[in-house]
């Protein structure tokens, strides 16, 4: 990073510090991580480059490194952990955390799974552009991307309140249109390419695309 030793550890260490306040972990977590894993790889083994490969963990790697074991239970070590005073505000922070996660769950599975819905078909590959450290798994669902842009074969796709991506990429999903031409949703705004045009979809209130 060109800070030296000193200077790259107390930037990592601000940056790790600074990332609790990030909503979101799925895609982002790694941008702190990592560094701070190939760091502290650095000093006790500068050659362990070497020995990455498709099956490489940095964790593990570390672990093994420093000759660290975890529980056998983690979940019964973190419980126990947590008693002490500076641990017992992690736990509560986490359980607060929690309980939005549960609310916000609710709210996008009904806005984006269960009510209608305008289903945009990812046949040839969906580019997406989006903020990595707002991104919300939704497990079988997908992933919500809030405050994106999609595109595909069909044409562009844009969203203040969010856009889910099923697991295998080959479908992105809105709320249904609420203009007359279709082309406007709340909060998104659908631009067609030449040739392709909206029709009604399978479930009663969704619309889908068509060439």
């Amino acid at each position: 990073m060109g800070l030296g030793e000193e200077g790259t550890r107390f930037y990592l260490s601000g940056r790790i510090t600074k990332s609790k306040f990030q909503p979101s972990y799925p895609l982002s977590f790694a941008y702190s991580t990592g560094p701070a894993y190939g760091l502290l790889l650095d000093q006790g083994d500068p050659n362990w480059r070497k020995k990455t490969g498709a099956q490489f963990h940095l964790a593990e790697a570390l672990a093994d490194l420093n000759q660290i074991t975890l529980p056998a239970n983690v979940k019964v070590a973190a419980l126990k952990r947590s008693e002490n005073p500076e641990d017992q505000q992690i736990f509560r922070e986490e359980t607060a955390r929690e309980k939005d996660r549960i609310i916000k769950e609710k709210s996008y599975r009904k806005m984006f799974v269960t009510d209608a819905l305008l289903i945009l078909p990812g046949d040839k590959g969906l580019n997406r552009s989006f903020n990595p450290s707002t991104v919300f798994p939704l497990g079988d669902d997908g992933t919500i991307y809030p405050t994106s842009k999609v595109s595909g074969s069909w044409g562009v796709i844009e969203s203040e309140k969010g856009i889910r991506i099923n697991s295998d990429g080959s479908q992105a999903f809105v709320p249904a249109p609420t203009s007359a031409d279709h082309l406007l949703g709340d909060g998104w705004k659908l631009t067609l390419n030449p040739g392709w045009r909206i029709i009604e979809g399978i479930r009663k209130g969704d619309f889908t695309l068509a060439k």
